[in-house]
């Protein structure tokens, strides 16, 4: 029952017994619409348990997989905002550092413990070891980060143009699937931002 009425963020719901609730957060005019929440799904969850695609979806989120020959695949997330997740910018930080920019790294993190700058990472005097996210967290040099937010870009200009074509596809006259469609237009627009 729920899954076939309105989305709307301000509003709650609750089903008990065989009667349905609505409680809402504001007053309404007589006649006019009243939407629920869904909740905090992206496009994807809402498309496969519900049926549709919000447009204007603050809560949506889109991953892209970025694949390098000889490297695991790094899976990164993109906000509604355009952010893009900083663990996966560090960890291909990582892949792209050379063993000077790695030394670097683990100089400047000591650094900043010993003049108090930095209390939250652990780094060891003996083995130099730290957690990557706190070692790549931040650009290590010009060069790493042209490296990797270059591979990013390529990696969502391809899921972008991915997107606008399964779009077109799924819009011809004998495939016609307006879900679809309204999700991969959905999708570019998101990793366009």
């Amino acid at each position: 029952i729920l899954a076939s009425k309105n989305n709307d963020d301000d509003n709650n719901d609750q089903v008990k017994e065989e009667m349905l609730s609505l409680r809402v957060n504001r007053l309404y005019e007589a006649g006019e619409e009243v939407f629920i929440s869904y909740g905090d799904l992206t496009n994807l969850d809402t498309l496969v348990d519900y049926g549709f695609v919000d447009k204007q979806n603050t809560q949506n989120k889109e991953s892209i997989a970025v694949r390098m020959l000889r490297y695991p695949t790094t899976i990164a997330t993109i906000d509604y905002d355009g952010q893009i997740d900083s663990g996966a910018i560090a960890s291909l930080r990582q892949l792209f550092a050379n063993d000077v920019e790695v030394d670097q790294a683990h100089a400047r993190l000591r650094d900043e413990q010993e003049n108090g700058v930095r209390n939250d990472v652990t780094v060891s005097p003996s083995t130099s070891t730290t957690t990557t996210m706190s070692l790549f967290a931040r650009p290590i040099s010009d060069r790493n980060e042209e490296e990797v937010f270059s591979l990013l870009a390529s990696a969502l200009d391809g899921d972008m143009d991915e997107a606008r074509t399964g779009a077109k596809e799924a819009s011809l006259p004998h495939i016609n699937d307006e879900l679809v469609v309204d999700y991969l237009t959905a999708r570019a627009n998101h990793l366009e931002k």
